[in-house]
């Protein structure tokens, strides 16, 4: 994002619920944040490995599933946990 700053595409973090509040802490670290407009905690979203597991058991096997939104669907503000956890 640093490199293309003008490029706006989805961003995801996948990651086990355990580890929700490290990530969480991570994005934030200046490292995370120099030079990205909008910050990352802004335009990143969250998605538990055990919703996504749980998503693909109920859906893998459709032909007609429209990945895009189920993913929109299942994934999680991460500014609004980064404000959780701060």
């Amino acid at each position: 994002m640093a490199a293309i700053p003008n490029m706006r595409i989805p961003l995801y973090i996948a990651a086990p619920e355990v580890k929700r509040e490290k990530v969480f802490t991570e994005i934030t670290r200046p490292l995370f944040r120099f030079g990205l407009e909008p910050p990352l905690e802004e335009s990143c979203r969250y998605i538990p490995f055990e919703v996504l597991d749980e998503a693909f058991s109920r859906y893998g096997d459709s032909k007609s599933i429209d990945v895009e939104r189920l993913v929109e669907e299942i994934a999680e503000s991460a500014q609004k946990e980064v404000v959780r956890y701060s």
